[in-house]
């Protein structure tokens, strides 16, 4: 009993530590998406499109680091390749305080993962399929909706909070906070325990089938994603010439919305299962987005900013954890990074394709092109996973 007692006191002291390192994480991350905009178009007076070119090449390096990761994770080591990923958010804001040429901060963008959104814990989100991956291995299938959502909670208040602190006037110290914070996340990690080689792992994937139906509507979920979320805060900049005092409250704003989203997914699971909880979910997120960019009066558009993280965040959880219930335990961190990296592929060919309208002056099409996306992946959701016996 004793032996158990201790086994179970080290789990939940391992979980704690992860979810205190997504709290520090975030709060990051935050920090950076209202501060790197910011500093592009107001400080520098670069143009939309330059930041989107930026956005497009931050979140093509984060897929590809996620790959990367997640083989080396499930093949090598989880928790030496996670702090490692960890490590780049850090050194990425160090060489923004310490090099103010464009080349630099081009580098910076593209190492810390500044795509220019925190859904799903985007900035610096290679990171993040590696500590879903380590959370899976230490709860059973049945708990795993209500820790995922726990994480995303946990992760979304924070960063919440750090897009708040973009009230502070100076971007440059904006980024001395984020250091400090990135750099404290990994810290948090050293103690942690997690295996090293896993002994079944091998390249070959048992669960291709599940994993390939989920990257195909995890790219067309990206794909809509990098056309509107990255150009949110700009579209306010832009449209409403909304200064960051005023952005950040509405920012922090949005992201506490959104933070609670995770919280109703365990009970939505119970009530309406995986499939029906996402095409209803998403699919009145992506009404609200043929709205937003035509109404132009302030408060309904920013209603709707507020409102639909939150329709957009309710069901992750629950794909999350469905995923992993059905791929087998020694490829858990490859299918959640494969998944990641359909998703962010796609979103940054959809950032690409929204800075190209962003140019044009037609701000309203990324806008259009999301909710026809999203009611296409909503479709082949419906397709793929309409027999529920499929599912564990």
């Amino acid at each position: 009993m004793r032996f158990i007692s201790s086994k179970v006191s080290q789990k939940s002291f391992d979980i704690e530590f992860i979810l205190l390192s997504r709290v520090l994480r975030s709060l990051s991350g935050g920090i950076i998406t209202i501060a790197f905009p910011y500093l592009l178009l107001k400080d520098l007076h670069y143009s939309p499109f330059l930041l989107g070119i930026i956005y497009t090449a931050a979140t093509i390096s984060t897929a590809l680091l996620s790959l990367a990761s997640g083989y080396i994770a499930d093949l090598w080591n989880q928790k030496y390749t996670l702090i490692f990923t960890l490590l780049l958010l850090p050194l990425s804001s160090l060489i923004i305080l310490l090099f103010h040429n464009i080349i630099f901060i081009f580098l910076a963008a593209v190492l810390g993962g500044y795509t220019g959104t925190l859904a799903g814990g985007v900035t610096g989100g290679a990171a993040i399929p590696l500590m879903n991956a380590l959370v899976s291995d230490l709860v059973n299938i049945q708990g795993r909706v209500k820790v995922f959502s726990k994480l995303m909670f946990i992760g979304g208040i924070s960063g919440a909070v750090g897009m708040l602190l973009g009230k502070i006037s100076n971007t440059y110290t904006l980024f001395i906070f984020a250091s400090v914070a990135s750099l404290l996340s990994v810290m948090i990690m050293i103690p942690v325990r997690a295996k090293t080689k896993n002994k079944k792992a091998n390249t070959a994937l048992k669960a291709k089938d599940a994993i390939f139906k989920f990257s195909v509507v995890g790219m067309l979920n990206g794909l809509s994603q990098g056309l509107i979320m990255p150009f949110m805060i700009p579209f306010f900049i832009i449209v409403y010439h909304t200064p960051k005092s005023q952005m950040s409250i509405y920012s922090f704003a949005g992201s506490v919305v959104a933070a609670f989203a995770p919280m109703f997914a365990n009970l939505l699971d119970k009530k309406y299962g995986f499939l029906k909880s996402i095409t209803v979910t998403r699919g009145l997120g992506a009404m609200l987005m043929v709205f937003f960019p035509v109404v132009r009066i302030f408060y309904l558009s920013l209603i709707i900013y507020l409102v639909s993280p939150f329709l957009r965040m309710m069901a992750l959880p629950i794909q999350q954890s469905t995923l992993v219930g059905m791929v087998d335990a020694s490829e858990t961190a490859r299918a959640l990074s494969i998944n990641q990296v359909s998703r962010l592929s796609a979103s940054a060919a959809g950032t690409f394709v929204a800075s190209d309208f962003f140019l044009l002056n037609s701000i309203e099409a990324p806008f259009f092109l999301y909710s026809a996306v999203m009611f296409l992946n909503i479709y082949l959701y419906v397709k793929f996973f309409k027999n529920k016996k499929m599912l564990k």
